[in-house]
């Protein structure tokens, strides 16, 4: 790895351990003192937080920037499954009829977050003003979690969340109605954070381990390629 902080993130968003993950090469380059701090939040379970004013060599100011930056979408497979968590003083039944243009609801959950959950959610948010404002905002609120499920070709999450926030409108960088993970990685790691491992379990079973092997095929050609768009058959993606 290029930067330690991707190891702390990768397991601060599935809150597991490096050998949960199966990464066992933890040596990487960049900033010895940031190793040696990401290696003791990584070992705790769930995985440590660190303290944005306690990190005085600028690495993780720096990673978190790099991290928030708009960069053009890659391209990964879509997963059929997906979940969507309706931000406070969202209309959460409006939010709930846009979606079922593209999928169905198959489940519905309603939590209270906890500054934990917050930062499992966003682990690359930054700067003292802006976790507070993220807190304020969020921590002890009660939200919907829509557990979702596409029968045909799965949409691009990342079009159908910028819909529902181009009919709300009225948002800014907090209150922009619905979280909703763009990534297969992310969206399996929110679904087991918000609906819980079992559920995820039981919707990857039935929509998702059918299409495991093209999957793989897509993934392998990324790695064989280097580009995050090989030249493979839209069919099998």
């Amino acid at each position: 790895m290029d930067c330690p902080w991707n190891l702390w993130w990768m397991c601060a968003r599935a809150a597991s351990s490096p050998a949960e993950l199966m990464l066992a090469d933890l040596s990487g380059a960049g900033c010895a003192r940031c190793w040696r701090q990401v290696l003791s939040l990584v070992t705790a379970i769930p995985p440590g937080c660190p303290d944005p004013e306690g990190t005085d060599c600028g690495c993780l100011h720096q990673w978190a920037v790099r991290m928030r930056q708009p960069e053009p979408g890659l391209g990964w497979p879509a997963l059929r499954i997906q979940v969507a968590l309706v931000k406070p003083g969202t209309p959460a039944g409006r939010v709930r009829r846009i979606l079922t243009e593209d999928y169905r609801v198959v489940g519905v959950a309603r939590r209270h977050l906890t500054r934990e959950d917050v930062r499992r959610l966003y682990p690359d948010a930054y700067g003292t003003d802006f976790l507070a404002a993220q807190d304020g905002y969020l921590v002890g609120q009660r939200v919907d979690v829509l557990v979702l499920a596409a029968d045909g070709d799965p949409p691009d999450p990342g079009q159908v969340k910028a819909r529902i926030r181009g009919l709300l409108g009225g948002s800014d960088v907090l209150r922009n109605h619905v979280h909703m993970p763009d990534s297969p990685g992310d969206t399996l790691c929110d679904l087991a954070h918000l609906a819980g491992q079992r559920v995820l379990s039981g919707l990857y079973g039935r929509y998702e381990r059918g299409r495991v092997r093209q999957r793989l095929d897509y993934y392998r050609a990324v790695l064989a390629s280097g580009s995050s768009r090989p030249d493979l058959h839209p069919g099998r993606r």
